[in-house]
């Protein structure tokens, strides 16, 4: 029998599907590309990249350039490296691309799929998200219920009148709640701000790998500059990762196709910050 679908598990789709674009859509944004032709659009490569980890750029003599999804053809140079690639597009293939007359562009050096590290950090958060809509829930009805059969429905009524936020739960008065119903006391506890705090850690580690600037944006004490210099410098080192490669693969395109293609980052890069402590306390509190 095939298992109905619950209000929990919508919820549990919709916040995993929520977390995983916006990170995507953060990663393929991440890029600006410059001088690309006209049959090829930077969400082409971006979004290839993220997915597959690598795509390929070449030129059919028909229709001119393209850059798609490659797989290693036959053979192998000296370096491991395939001598030809096969490229797919929707209802087109082009095969045994020779090295020579295409350029693969890479996502990194290790030609990883930015989508394993989302993963990975979408799985932590989903699980914080859905224990802290789950802690709240929890304190709209901090207790369990025992009663009989015939009070079970009423109960259910009871409850979700309060599911639904209504300030006041309205019953028959002939019903009597302290014989029907007997409730027992869980000692949940409001662990909204712990979780929170995680959930921002692990957002602020998914950034940094992404090389996005999340400086230090939810602490409240004074830092030293060196300190934040160092954070700056790891975040810096992430994007590079990612801005490197690019950058080669455009400079074999401009060699190979007499193009002139370049890659930035949308977000300059981050400047160090001056000598002294940088004060990032809310200064609201002190007023």
């Amino acid at each position: 029998m095939k298992k109905r679908t619950t209000s929990t598990d919508i919820d549990n789709w919709r916040t995993e599907r929520f977390l995983y674009h916006r990170f995507k859509m953060l990663a393929i944004n991440q890029f600006k590309w410059n001088g690309l032709p006209e049959t090829i659009q930077e969400r082409h490569i971006e979004h290839v990249l993220f997915d597959e980890g690598r795509v390929l750029f070449f030129e059919d003599k028909t229709d001119g350039l393209f850059c798609l999804p490659a797989m290693e053809g036959l053979g192998v140079n000296v370096y491991g490296d395939p001598l030809h690639y096969t490229a797919t597009g929707f209802n087109r293939t082009f095969k045994n691309i020779p090295l020579d007359k295409c350029v693969l562009i890479e996502n990194n050096k290790l030609r990883m799929p930015t989508f394993l590290a989302i993963d990975y950090f979408v799985n932590q958060l989903y699980e914080i998200i859905r224990t802290r809509d789950t802690n709240i829930k929890t304190l709209k009805a901090p207790f369990f219920v025992v009663c009989d059969d015939k009070s079970v429905l009423t109960y259910k009524k009871l409850m979700e009148e309060i599911e639904k936020n209504n300030f006041a739960v309205f019953g028959d008065k002939s019903f009597n709640i302290e014989d029907a119903i007997k409730v027992f006391q869980t000692g949940v506890k409001c662990l909204t701000a712990e979780l929170t705090d995680v959930y921002h850690d692990i957002m602020n580690e998914a950034l940094t790998y992404l090389g996005i600037n999340n400086a230090n944006t939810d602490k409240r004490e004074r830092l030293i500059t060196s300190e934040a210099d160092s954070n700056n410098q790891f975040i810096d080192s992430c994007a590079s990762m990612f801005l490197e490669a690019r950058q080669r693969a455009c400079e074999e395109i401009n060699k190979k196709f007499g193009l002139t293609v370049s890659v930035e980052l949308r977000t300059p890069r981050i400047e160090e910050a001056e000598e002294g402590e940088i004060d990032n306390v809310d200064k609201s509190e002190h007023d």
